[in-house]
Protein backbone atom coordinates (compact mmCIF):
# COMPACT_ATOMS: atom_id res chain seq x y z
CA UNK A 1 0.00 0.00 0.00
CA UNK A 2 1.38 3.54 -1.01
CA UNK A 3 2.61 5.15 2.36
CA UNK A 4 1.36 8.53 2.67
CA UNK A 5 2.99 11.01 5.54
CA UNK A 6 0.37 12.32 7.84
CA UNK A 7 -0.29 15.36 6.04
CA UNK A 8 -0.79 13.93 2.35
CA UNK A 9 -2.87 11.67 4.08
CA UNK A 10 -4.88 14.00 5.89
CA UNK A 11 -5.29 15.71 2.39
CA UNK A 12 -5.98 13.24 0.35
CA UNK A 13 -9.21 12.14 2.96
CA UNK A 14 -10.39 16.08 3.09
CA UNK A 15 -10.44 15.96 -0.93
CA UNK A 16 -12.18 12.48 -0.83
CA UNK A 17 -14.96 13.65 1.57
CA UNK A 18 -15.36 17.22 -0.32
CA UNK A 19 -13.78 19.24 2.64
CA UNK A 20 -11.80 22.35 1.93
CA UNK A 21 -8.17 22.01 3.38
CA UNK A 22 -8.98 25.78 4.54
CA UNK A 23 -12.51 25.18 6.26
CA UNK A 24 -10.62 21.88 8.20
CA UNK A 25 -7.58 24.29 9.51
CA UNK A 26 -10.33 26.44 10.07
CA UNK A 27 -13.15 25.27 12.11
CA UNK A 28 -12.43 21.63 12.89
CA UNK A 29 -9.67 20.40 15.27
CA UNK A 30 -8.60 16.52 16.21
CA UNK A 31 -10.00 14.88 19.42
CA UNK A 32 -6.64 15.68 20.92
CA UNK A 33 -5.92 19.09 19.40
CA UNK A 34 -9.21 20.12 21.09
CA UNK A 35 -10.15 18.08 23.96
CA UNK A 36 -6.40 18.49 25.81
CA UNK A 37 -3.93 16.13 26.89
CA UNK A 38 -5.20 12.82 26.55
CA UNK A 39 -2.95 10.06 28.90
CA UNK A 40 -5.45 6.79 28.42
CA UNK A 41 -7.25 5.14 25.97
CA UNK A 42 -10.15 2.94 27.49
CA UNK A 43 -12.71 1.45 24.69
CA UNK A 44 -15.71 -0.43 24.23
CA UNK A 45 -17.13 -2.23 21.02
CA UNK A 46 -17.04 -4.91 18.71
CA UNK A 47 -15.05 -6.61 16.23
CA UNK A 48 -14.04 -3.66 14.68
CA UNK A 49 -12.31 -3.14 18.03
CA UNK A 50 -11.62 -6.26 19.49
CA UNK A 51 -7.83 -6.26 20.29
CA UNK A 52 -6.80 -9.74 20.24
CA UNK A 53 -4.30 -11.32 22.62
CA UNK A 54 -4.09 -9.93 25.30
CA UNK A 55 -7.30 -7.97 25.69
CA UNK A 56 -10.92 -8.88 26.73
CA UNK A 57 -11.78 -10.17 23.21
CA UNK A 58 -12.79 -13.60 21.54
CA UNK A 59 -9.43 -14.57 21.33
CA UNK A 60 -8.85 -14.70 25.51
CA UNK A 61 -12.83 -15.74 26.06
CA UNK A 62 -12.24 -18.72 24.07
CA UNK A 63 -8.68 -19.42 25.08
CA UNK A 64 -6.60 -18.83 21.72
CA UNK A 65 -9.07 -20.96 20.13
CA UNK A 66 -10.68 -18.22 18.11
CA UNK A 67 -8.30 -16.04 15.91
CA UNK A 68 -5.66 -18.47 14.90
CA UNK A 69 -3.17 -17.57 11.89
CA UNK A 70 -4.15 -16.09 9.21
CA UNK A 71 -6.02 -13.83 11.63
CA UNK A 72 -3.24 -12.14 13.15
CA UNK A 73 -3.24 -12.74 16.71
CA UNK A 74 -6.79 -13.16 17.43
CA UNK A 75 -7.24 -10.38 15.86
CA UNK A 76 -10.67 -10.00 13.30
CA UNK A 77 -8.17 -8.58 10.63
CA UNK A 78 -4.65 -9.36 8.92
CA UNK A 79 -2.84 -7.41 11.28
CA UNK A 80 -3.05 -3.98 13.96
CA UNK A 81 -6.52 -2.25 14.37
CA UNK A 82 -7.71 1.01 14.06
CA UNK A 83 -7.26 1.46 18.54
CA UNK A 84 -3.31 0.69 18.41
CA UNK A 85 -2.63 3.07 15.34
CA UNK A 86 -4.98 5.53 16.97
CA UNK A 87 -2.77 5.55 20.32
CA UNK A 88 0.66 5.93 18.17
CA UNK A 89 -1.02 8.86 16.62
CA UNK A 90 -2.36 10.19 19.64
CA UNK A 91 1.68 10.01 21.65
CA UNK A 92 -0.03 7.55 24.02
CA UNK A 93 0.97 3.67 24.79
CA UNK A 94 -1.48 1.56 23.67
CA UNK A 95 -2.92 -0.94 26.69
CA UNK A 96 -5.04 -3.96 25.36
CA UNK A 97 -5.64 -4.57 29.21
CA UNK A 98 -7.87 -0.98 28.69
CA UNK A 99 -9.36 -3.01 25.87
CA UNK A 100 -12.96 -4.18 26.48
CA UNK A 101 -14.15 -4.68 22.56
CA UNK A 102 -15.71 -8.60 22.19
CA UNK A 103 -16.52 -9.66 18.56
CA UNK A 104 -19.82 -9.77 18.31
CA UNK A 105 -21.14 -7.74 20.82
CA UNK A 106 -24.49 -5.81 20.42
CA UNK A 107 -24.96 -2.62 21.72
CA UNK A 108 -26.69 -3.62 24.80
CA UNK A 109 -25.55 -6.84 27.13
CA UNK A 110 -25.77 -9.64 24.17
CA UNK A 111 -23.76 -10.63 22.00
CA UNK A 112 -24.45 -12.79 18.73
CA UNK A 113 -22.28 -14.93 19.89
CA UNK A 114 -23.92 -17.93 20.82
CA UNK A 115 -21.85 -19.37 23.35
CA UNK A 116 -22.44 -18.93 27.37
CA UNK A 117 -19.03 -17.55 27.69
CA UNK A 118 -20.29 -14.37 25.85
CA UNK A 119 -23.65 -13.66 27.73
CA UNK A 120 -23.09 -9.98 29.13
CA UNK A 121 -20.47 -8.90 26.65
CA UNK A 122 -22.71 -6.68 24.71
CA UNK A 123 -21.28 -3.22 24.69
CA UNK A 124 -23.77 -1.74 27.92
CA UNK A 125 -22.41 -4.83 29.71
CA UNK A 126 -18.52 -3.82 28.74
CA UNK A 127 -19.23 -0.07 30.10
CA UNK A 128 -21.03 -1.56 32.98
CA UNK A 129 -18.39 -3.77 34.22
CA UNK A 130 -15.77 -0.64 33.67
CA UNK A 131 -17.46 1.89 35.44
CA UNK A 132 -18.59 -0.62 38.80
CA UNK A 133 -14.98 -1.23 38.72
CA UNK A 134 -13.94 2.04 38.34
CA UNK A 135 -16.51 4.37 39.53
CA UNK A 136 -14.28 7.31 38.98
CA UNK A 137 -12.32 7.74 36.51
CA UNK A 138 -9.51 9.83 35.51
CA UNK A 139 -10.42 12.79 33.51
CA UNK A 140 -7.80 12.41 30.75
CA UNK A 141 -8.77 9.42 29.97
CA UNK A 142 -10.48 8.86 26.17
CA UNK A 143 -13.71 6.86 26.34
CA UNK A 144 -14.35 4.99 22.42
CA UNK A 145 -17.95 3.77 22.06
CA UNK A 146 -18.31 2.56 18.20
CA UNK A 147 -20.29 -0.65 17.18
CA UNK A 148 -24.36 -1.48 16.49
CA UNK A 149 -23.76 -3.43 13.13
CA UNK A 150 -24.39 -6.85 15.04
CA UNK A 151 -27.95 -5.69 16.01
CA UNK A 152 -28.47 -5.96 12.28
CA UNK A 153 -27.64 -9.20 11.09
CA UNK A 154 -29.93 -11.64 9.05
CA UNK A 155 -30.76 -13.69 11.90
CA UNK A 156 -32.05 -10.89 13.63
CA UNK A 157 -35.99 -11.08 14.32
CA UNK A 158 -36.15 -7.73 15.65
CA UNK A 159 -37.48 -4.68 13.33
CA UNK A 160 -35.13 -2.66 11.78
CA UNK A 161 -36.98 0.79 13.71
CA UNK A 162 -36.30 -1.37 17.16
CA UNK A 163 -33.27 -2.35 16.80
CA UNK A 164 -32.06 1.42 15.46
CA UNK A 165 -34.05 2.92 18.68
CA UNK A 166 -32.91 0.12 20.92
CA UNK A 167 -29.30 0.96 19.84
CA UNK A 168 -29.85 4.46 20.80
CA UNK A 169 -30.91 3.70 23.91
CA UNK A 170 -27.91 1.94 24.90
CA UNK A 171 -25.91 4.41 23.66
CA UNK A 172 -27.48 7.11 25.86
CA UNK A 173 -27.28 4.83 28.58
CA UNK A 174 -23.60 3.89 28.01
CA UNK A 175 -22.58 7.69 28.25
CA UNK A 176 -24.49 8.73 31.10
CA UNK A 177 -22.88 5.97 32.84
CA UNK A 178 -19.64 7.15 31.48
CA UNK A 179 -20.59 10.65 32.28
CA UNK A 180 -21.57 10.03 35.97
CA UNK A 181 -17.65 7.85 36.16
CA UNK A 182 -16.22 11.87 35.84
CA UNK A 183 -15.79 10.68 31.57
CA UNK A 184 -14.82 14.32 30.38
CA UNK A 185 -13.56 12.78 26.34
CA UNK A 186 -15.93 10.45 25.19
CA UNK A 187 -15.61 9.66 21.38
CA UNK A 188 -17.78 7.98 19.01
CA UNK A 189 -18.28 6.45 15.73
CA UNK A 190 -20.92 6.03 12.59
CA UNK A 191 -21.56 2.72 11.13
CA UNK A 192 -20.54 2.21 7.57
CA UNK A 193 -23.35 2.03 5.48
CA UNK A 194 -24.84 -2.53 6.17
CA UNK A 195 -25.06 -2.85 1.99
CA UNK A 196 -21.63 -2.19 1.17
CA UNK A 197 -20.00 -4.59 3.41
CA UNK A 198 -19.53 -7.95 1.24
CA UNK A 199 -21.59 -10.04 4.14
CA UNK A 200 -24.49 -7.91 3.78
CA UNK A 201 -24.23 -7.83 -0.10
CA UNK A 202 -24.96 -11.57 -0.14
CA UNK A 203 -28.25 -10.83 1.28
CA UNK A 204 -29.49 -9.07 -1.71
CA UNK A 205 -31.73 -6.59 0.27
CA UNK A 206 -29.97 -3.37 -0.39
CA UNK A 207 -32.89 -1.37 -0.14
CA UNK A 208 -33.42 -3.11 3.25
CA UNK A 209 -29.40 -2.26 4.58
CA UNK A 210 -29.33 0.90 2.91
CA UNK A 211 -32.39 1.76 5.23
CA UNK A 212 -31.14 0.76 8.48
CA UNK A 213 -27.95 2.34 8.12
CA UNK A 214 -29.48 5.63 7.32
CA UNK A 215 -31.94 5.35 10.46
CA UNK A 216 -29.27 4.53 12.48
CA UNK A 217 -26.44 7.14 11.62
CA UNK A 218 -29.28 10.08 10.94
CA UNK A 219 -30.84 8.78 14.71
CA UNK A 220 -26.82 8.59 16.13
CA UNK A 221 -26.26 12.31 15.06
CA UNK A 222 -29.18 13.21 16.63
CA UNK A 223 -28.65 11.12 20.09
CA UNK A 224 -25.04 12.58 20.19
CA UNK A 225 -26.54 16.26 19.64
CA UNK A 226 -28.62 15.58 23.03
CA UNK A 227 -26.02 13.97 25.06
CA UNK A 228 -23.45 16.88 24.62
CA UNK A 229 -26.91 19.39 25.24
CA UNK A 230 -27.03 17.65 28.62
CA UNK A 231 -23.12 17.16 30.23
CA UNK A 232 -20.16 18.78 30.17
CA UNK A 233 -18.09 15.92 29.19
CA UNK A 234 -16.96 16.71 25.00
CA UNK A 235 -18.31 13.72 22.77
CA UNK A 236 -17.06 13.70 19.97
CA UNK A 237 -18.69 11.87 16.70
CA UNK A 238 -16.48 10.58 13.62
CA UNK A 239 -18.09 9.82 10.26
CA UNK A 240 -17.41 6.16 9.59
CA UNK A 241 -19.68 5.73 7.04
CA UNK A 242 -18.11 9.18 5.29
CA UNK A 243 -14.78 7.52 5.02
CA UNK A 244 -15.97 3.96 3.63
CA UNK A 245 -17.87 5.92 1.12
CA UNK A 246 -14.74 7.89 0.22
CA UNK A 247 -12.96 5.10 0.06
CA UNK A 248 -15.28 3.26 -2.17
CA UNK A 249 -15.50 5.68 -4.51
CA UNK A 250 -11.87 6.28 -4.39
CA UNK A 251 -10.33 3.61 -4.03
CA UNK A 252 -6.68 4.29 -6.12
CA UNK A 253 -6.24 7.55 -3.87
CA UNK A 254 -6.23 5.02 -0.42
CA UNK A 255 -4.02 2.34 -1.70
CA UNK A 256 -6.84 0.19 -2.27
CA UNK A 257 -7.02 -1.68 -5.82
CA UNK A 258 -10.47 -4.37 -4.17
CA UNK A 259 -13.14 -2.47 -2.71
CA UNK A 260 -15.79 -5.31 -2.87
CA UNK A 261 -14.39 -8.62 -2.24
CA UNK A 262 -13.38 -10.16 0.95
CA UNK A 263 -9.47 -10.90 1.03
CA UNK A 264 -9.96 -14.32 2.56
CA UNK A 265 -12.27 -17.16 1.74
CA UNK A 266 -13.00 -20.19 3.92
CA UNK A 267 -9.25 -19.57 5.89
CA UNK A 268 -7.44 -18.93 2.65
CA UNK A 269 -6.05 -15.63 1.70
CA UNK A 270 -6.81 -14.34 -1.79
CA UNK A 271 -4.26 -11.85 -3.17
CA UNK A 272 -2.39 -9.13 -1.35
CA UNK A 273 -4.42 -8.00 1.42
CA UNK A 274 -2.60 -4.44 2.09
CA UNK A 275 -4.93 -3.65 -1.60
CA UNK A 276 -8.02 -5.09 -0.48
CA UNK A 277 -10.66 -2.89 1.59
CA UNK A 278 -12.22 -6.03 3.01
CA UNK A 279 -9.93 -9.15 5.32
CA UNK A 280 -13.29 -11.06 5.61
CA UNK A 281 -17.09 -10.45 4.66
CA UNK A 282 -17.46 -7.77 7.68
CA UNK A 283 -13.93 -6.81 8.65
CA UNK A 284 -11.88 -4.76 7.61
CA UNK A 285 -8.00 -5.22 6.53
CA UNK A 286 -5.17 -3.94 8.72
CA UNK A 287 -4.67 -0.97 5.84
CA UNK A 288 -7.99 0.30 6.46
CA UNK A 289 -7.61 -0.12 10.15
CA UNK A 290 -4.94 2.44 9.44
CA UNK A 291 -6.86 4.83 7.22
CA UNK A 292 -9.49 4.89 10.23
CA UNK A 293 -7.48 5.49 13.21
CA UNK A 294 -6.52 8.51 11.25
CA UNK A 295 -10.12 9.46 10.21
CA UNK A 296 -10.78 9.19 14.23
CA UNK A 297 -8.29 11.30 14.92
CA UNK A 298 -9.47 14.04 12.50
CA UNK A 299 -12.69 13.55 14.02
CA UNK A 300 -14.17 16.89 14.05
CA UNK A 301 -15.59 18.77 17.36
CA UNK A 302 -19.15 20.45 17.35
Amino acid sequence: MKIYTKLQHILGLLHALGVSEDYYRAEKGSVVMRTGLITDMVLFGDSDTDGGAGAHGVYEITNHAWGTPPHSQGRFSNGPVWPEYFATAIGINYDPQLNFAVGGAQTGLTNVIADDRFANTGMLAQVQRYVHANPHADPQILFVLWGGANNFSSTITTPADEGVTNAMSDFTSAVQLLQAANAHHILMGTLPRLHLLPYYRRENNDAHFRQISEMYNTLLVQTVDVLRSRSAARIVLADIAQLVDAVIANPNMFGFSNVSDPCIIDGVVQGDADTHLFWDDVHFTTAFHKILAHHFYQAPVA
